[in-house]
């Protein structure tokens, strides 16, 4: 270890102005992640990120140049130098002066933005493995290159191939469908892994021909491990059917006091009336696909369906129109659907000056006017609120959609500000009316089928007042 330590401020020492500039760099990501912007963080779009990905790979080859692990006639081999000091030197030299920053950066950022970095410790590690994961690349190439000609003209190759490999890989994927939930969730560590390993076996071993030709051989293989995983984590994987969600299930509320009159559909229609049990009420809503009537067990009807849902209280209504004939008659009816569940961790008012309003367990939000209209606006932490948050205002309805504006923050370790997401609602510039915004999170789409043994629907006709 004292070897290793050694090495280490050698390093510190001749790569300072490759130190300097990721210091910054970093720096001014934080400066911009911590401002009170009303819709974009930056007008500096990818060129600050990708620059600062650029000082990132040349400060780790300049580090491993230092002490190059190619050939045999370096001063290092007539040293005693132990390959594990000199590999521990170049791995403490990226974790001091690229992952200690990016982590600062976050901690700053969180603080600004009124989040407890504490209380995030493990969103803030995997960021790091994200970092880690980024790194091993250039570490790699790093170390199977003596010059920094030689490092670029590798990494240039490398990035070359890419986008070729890549649109490929999207064909393929998008026809086939063949990423399985396991694969997209570890597919993004197989490529680093690899080249962590090249790299270890080179300063272990020095094969640096024979390594060289399978860094060649998986180089192709990137995409295929990386595509799918980015392109689908923005949608991620939600729980179906998991042992804690066996007991919900849609039932048949006979006992509902009261008929559904709906201007949208015509008197006569048939309208029978269900809850979603197992589930707290208002937290869940059903998604139809057709419903079925069957006599002496054997299918008379089948026509699609709707599910009406009034005031978001877990009651809805499954609406059709069967023919006449079977109205009158005791049918058994069997309707699939789909079930959407909600866990809502709170809502706050959202003050009229534009301020911001905490969420517990969501993050802050707040209403702005803007150019063109009004906007909500959320900081979450670590990453912008995705697909499975949901929105309500008021208590109306329907549930609003965030619309990520930073399209990279999900999945890149480059992202270092909070992601904000905004949504239009409407309305010209100018004071925002009194808004009560409540955060909702899907957690969960089960497929269920509602089963009724023996049922009249001219009992259910629709009735207009």
């Amino acid at each position: 270890m004292r070897q290793a330590i050694h090495i280490f401020g050698k390093d510190a020492r001749h790569c300072r102005p490759y130190i300097a500039v990721v210091v910054a760099l970093t720096a001014v990501n934080a400066w911009l992640g911590c401002r009170d912007v009303p819709v974009s963080p930056d007008r500096l779009g990818w060129i600050l990120p990708f620059l600062t990905g650029l000082a990132w790979w040349f400060a780790a080859a300049a580090a491993v140049h230092g002490e190059s692990p190619i050939g045999d006639c370096q001063f290092w081999v007539t040293r005693p130098y132990s390959w594990k000091s000199l590999l521990a030197a170049k791995l403490l030299f990226l974790a001091a002066f690229v992952g200690l920053p990016v982590f600062v950066s976050d901690c700053v950022i969180l603080l600004a933005c009124g989040f407890n970095p504490l209380t995030l410790i493990p969103g803030l590690a995997l960021r790091q493995c994200w970092l880690a994961a980024f790194m091993a690349l250039p570490f790699a190439v790093a170390a199977l290159t003596r010059l920094t000609r030689d490092f670029v003209l590798a990494g240039l190759a490398f990035y070359a191939v890419f986008p070729v490999m890549a649109l490929f890989d999207t064909g393929f994927a998008g026809m086939a469908g063949w990423e399985p939930a396991w694969f997209r969730d570890g597919a993004p560590w197989l490529l680093p892994l690899a080249a962590l390993s090249l790299a270890v076996w080179q300063y272990s071993r020095r094969r640096t021909t024979l390594i060289r030709v399978l860094a060649m051989a998986l180089a192709p293989m990137a995409p295929f491990l990386t595509v799918p995983a980015l392109s689908l984590r923005a949608h991620p994987a939600l729980p179906r059917d998991a042992p804690k969600y066996r007991g919900i299930a849609p039932q048949f509320d006979p006992g509902r006091g009261y008929r559904y009159a709906s201007p949208y559909e015509p008197s006569g229609w048939i309208s029978i009336p269900i809850k979603i049990g197992g589930w707290p009420a208002g937290l869940a809503t059903a998604r139809g696909e057709g419903v079925s009537l069957l006599q002496h067990g054997r299918v008379v009807w089948t026509q699609g369906y709707r599910v009406a849902d009034t005031h978001g209280d877990g009651l809805a209504w499954l609406v059709f129109n069967p023919p006449e004939n079977l109205r009158a008659a005791t049918v058994e009816l069997s309707a699939p659907m789909d079930l959407e569940l909600y866990e809502q961790p709170g809502g706050v008012a959202l003050p009229p000056d534009g301020g911001w309003a905490y969420i517990p367990g969501f993050g802050t939000v707040a209403a702005r006017d803007v150019e063109g209209g009004r906007v909500l606006l959320a900081r979450t932490p670590l990453k912008p609120a995705g697909p499975e948050w949901r929105y309500r205002l008021n208590g109306q309805t329907g549930d609003g959609v965030w619309d990520s504006y930073d399209h990279a923050a999900p999945v890149s370790p480059l992202a270092f500000r909070i992601g904000s997401v905004c949504r239009n609602v409407g309305g010209p510039g100018g004071t925002p009316p009194p808004f009560f915004l409540t955060a909702r999170r899907l957690v969960a789409v089960l497929h269920r089928e509602l089963n009724i043994p023996q049922i009249r629907l001219a009992d259910y006709q629709i009735q207009k007042p």
